[in-house]
């Protein structure tokens, strides 16, 4: 094992969940449909934004379920401005119309709007009937304003094709990039595992496609399928990395509670949104500068670590290796079957498989 790195005296970045609620239902969300708990208080959100605030957080980024679900959302908007952090707020825009669009307009927001499709078609087998044309409309109303809006495109069986379309309506919307990443499988996603989750013929199509999305669309498109793609044609092109005889494999930290974590309406503080399982203190219960230092769950996040025996013995002579289990640091040990599950994340399984249209 090597030696932990250091922490940072505080994250830079803190995703803040608001609320638990949504209006939505996705077959893909990180949190479940059903899954409520009584959020946070706005008392305890404004003491939780001065904690971050006297530890010098650069950015917070509102999210839930559905921050505009929250009847009380703008006066939240609204003390967090008064501090020296760069606000970001992730939504589905549905709930957003004309009115809202300019009282937000007030503060300086940057929006991460999800989009999973460039088509009703598409968003609304996803996401539900009349979804598209309701975040559509969301995000015409905030670009009216000149709001920086990204959108986020989750990768799944239903709109794999369609990515080169997004990226086209994103041009068209006038918004600053799309983002394009995998599903990750818990809570709700984990339950229509078998809907939403990528085939290998799906990912060796995306392979084979990826060049030209860039060549188009160039830095106006990024995320974490992409980077994957790269990483695999970058072993693929450029040959085999070296120390493929180590019987271990070494997998470092991510930004997971070395730059960044999360914090639950629960009160929870995780080390990542993407952990959402993974309770590490809770803010109503102690300081959350405490728990930044002294959280074990936090530490083992920030410790780099090796893996080896039965459950990685075929990984160890694969060229791929180094791919799979860096980056997301989560995956593949922390989605459904764990390791031994290579169907989900197997690399060597896909680029094998012949493109099934």
């Amino acid at each position: 094992m090597t030696e932990k790195p250091k922490k940072l005296s505080a994250p830079t970045k803190v995703c803040l969940s608001i609320t638990s609620n949504c209006n939505l239902a996705c077959r893909h969300c990180l949190a479940k449909s059903d899954q409520t708990c009584e959020d946070l208080s706005r008392h305890d959100l404004f003491k939780i934004i001065e904690e971050l605030a006297m530890e010098k957080v650069f950015f917070v980024s509102l999210f839930g379920g559905e921050p505009f679900t929250r009847k009380d959302v703008l006066e939240i908007v609204e003390f967090l401005a008064r501090f020296p952090i760069g606000i970001t707020i992730n939504t589905n825009a549905t709930l957003i119309d004309d009115d809202l669009a300019a009282r937000l307009s007030k503060y300086k927001i940057s929006y991460v709007v999800s989009l999973d499709g460039s088509s009703a078609e598409t968003v609304d087998r996803i996401r539900g009937h009349g979804v598209f044309d309701q975040s559509l409309r969301g995000i015409r109303a905030l670009k009216k304003y000149d709001s920086r809006i990204l959108l986020s495109t989750t990768v799944m069986s239903q709109n794999y094709r369609d990515l080169g379309a997004i990226a086209a309506l994103g041009k068209e919307l006038g918004v600053m990039g799309v983002r394009i990443n995998t599903v990750f499988f818990i809570n709700n996603a984990e339950c229509y595992l078998d809907d939403i989750a990528l085939q290998p013929e799906h990912y060796l199509y995306l392979y084979d496609t990826f060049e030209d999305l860039k060549r188009e669309y160039g830095s106006f498109v990024s995320g974490s399928l992409l980077q994957l793609m790269e990483s695999v044609r970058s072993i693929t092109v450029d040959g085999l990395p070296p120390n493929l005889n180590s019987l271990e494999i070494p997998v470092e930290p991510c930004g997971a509670a070395v730059n960044q974590c999360a914090i639950r309406p629960d009160g929870e503080v995780l080390p990542c949104v993407l952990l959402w399982n993974t309770p590490s203190g809770n803010v109503l219960q102690q300081p959350f500068k405490e728990i930044w230092d002294n959280s074990g769950t936090l530490d083992e996040f920030r410790t780099a670590f090796n893996l080896a025996g039965k459950d990685v013995a075929g990984c160890i002579s694969c060229e791929y290796r180094y791919v799979c289990y860096t980056g997301h640091r989560c995956s593949p040990y922390f989605i459904p079957g764990g390791m031994a599950n290579r169907k989900l994340f197997c690399i060597k399984l896909w680029m094998k498989q012949p493109e099934k249209v």
